[in-house]
């Protein structure tokens, strides 16, 4: 069989409910289900484009809002909470032996002499 119109569609890796057709993001609107029997199943998943613009915009002003209620050591601190002590002794020795942190963009994070920290998924 031969696709002719053959469409790309993504899921994002750290948000599974954005989905990705053609390099136009779409968000889960919606999902609808049926029931068979005396089960009820997941029938469809709706979803809408979204507003990059509008979204990037919200974004902004929640950031403005919420910059000056924290600080970037609380929120570094409350993420390295939820490492696990072997990833943070194994850090702090890369970091001691005078490796660099070199940020990574996309999912949020560190890479530290081969070692990676992570931020944000």
């Amino acid at each position: 069989m031969k696709i002719k119109n053959k469409i790309n569609v993504e899921v994002e890796g750290s948000n599974q409910e954005v989905i990705v057709i053609d390099g136009k993001r779409y968000a889960l609107k919606r999902e609808t289900t049926k029931k068979i029997g005396k089960t009820t199943h997941l029938d469809k998943m709706i979803y809408e484009p979204i507003d990059e613009e509008a979204y990037q915009k919200d974004i902004d002003f929640i950031v403005e809002k919420l910059k000056t209620e924290t600080s970037v050591e609380e929120i570094i601190k409350d993420v390295l909470k939820h490492a696990t002590p072997k990833d943070l002794k194994s850090v702090v020795k890369k970091l001691k032996e005078g490796h660099k942190p070199i940020k990574q963009r996309g999912c949020l994070g560190f890479e530290i002499g081969g070692r990676y920290l992570e931020i944000t998924p």
